[in-house]
């Protein structure tokens, strides 16, 4: 029992490097980058218009006069965000199912979700956001992971 458990620690002891500390402290900070950007981004007016008085009243005064910049710094905030926070869910999965870990495929997947949600919130904030739509990006994105993914595996010897 205890070679067993010792062979255990020495796996995830191999696993568990410094450049995972490392890339673990980068996504840290994009997530705390992501989240100043955001309160900056929401503590400055979403719209130029008069205030609103009532909260329903909120999404009709931004998009008859927004503040593109304000919008714009609060998507990219909010993508930053996801893409620190999408880093540990696609690292662990990638820990857990594929043997050898990419650090560039990770980061590339964590990328495109923080980029899908930048996508959909600029969507959502223009109400131009819809089911087909969002459908249609996700599946498009899928795609070119797909595509990339394919094309950075290493192909057998044999060729058939």
């Amino acid at each position: 029992m205890a070679p067993q458990l010792s062979n255990l620690k020495r796996v995830i002891a191999g696993r568990l490097t410094w450049t995972v500390w490392l890339e673990a402290l980068m996504a840290l900070c994009l997530i705390g980058l992501g989240t100043v950007g955001a309160l900056l981004a929401m503590q400055s007016r979403p719209y130029l218009g008069e205030a609103a008085s009532d909260l329903a009243q909120v999404p009709v005064r931004v998009i008859t006069s927004p503040n593109v910049p304000a919008l714009a710094a609060f998507v990219v905030a909010l993508g930053v965000g996801v893409t620190g926070a999408a880093w540990f869910v696609v690292r662990l999965i990638h820990w857990r199912f594929f043997a050898p870990v990419a650090a560039r495929r990770v980061w590339r997947q964590a990328l495109f979700l923080g980029i899908l949600t930048g996508v959909l919130a600029w969507l959502k904030v223009n109400q131009s956001l819809v089911w087909p739509l969002a459908v249609i990006i996700i599946i498009a994105f899928a795609l070119a992971e797909l595509y990339l993914s394919l094309r950075n595996t290493p192909q057998s010897d044999k060729q058939a």
